[in-house]
């Protein structure tokens, strides 16, 4: 930092001024390195990718539906939220652990949650992404995200 000093009598808003921008800095630069990573992850529509089996996702995951997916099988690196999802408040079904999370009731009862609760996505999410250590990022009104307001750059693909 170039203002900082233990010199008597030296101020610190200079120095709070240069750390709260260079704090700015890196958040913004953080959102735009993990959009960058899941657009690569996510491809162009239509995009041929191959992988394992033919044509199979990139290592991103957009929407409810991939995302919790994603997120059980403990392959999310970075959440991002879109700061007004359209997708947030759409009810999932969760259990006891962070990992108890599926799209529908049904699909919670097969994997084996006895009394599924319903709750909204983005909670659920955001929980079982703080439970495996997973990075989250809220993605600013001004910079375009997942589609729906929420997606997922991978650790790796299935």
């Amino acid at each position: 930092m170039e203002h900082g000093s233990r010199a008597p009598g030296a101020s610190t808003e200079a120095l709070d001024r240069e750390i709260e921008d260079a704090c700015a800095r890196y958040a913004r630069e953080r959102v735009r390195s993990a959009l960058d990573d899941f657009r690569r992850g996510r491809g162009r529509p239509g995009e041929h990718r191959p992988g394992p089996m033919d044509g199979a996702p990139g290592p991103a995951a957009e929407g409810v539906p991939a995302v919790v997916e994603a997120v059980r099988e403990h392959r999310v690196a970075t959440l991002l939220l879109g700061h007004d999802a359209a997708e947030a408040d759409r009810p999932v079904w969760v259990g006891p652990s962070a990992y108890d999370i599926a799209v529908g009731r049904t699909e919670a009862r097969n994997w084996g949650i006895g009394r599924p609760t319903e709750a909204r996505a983005d909670d659920a999410l955001l929980r079982a992404c703080v439970a495996a250590d997973s990075e989250v990022l809220v993605v600013p009104e001004e910079a375009t995200g997942p589609a729906g307001g929420l997606g997922a750059v991978l650790r790796w693909n299935p």
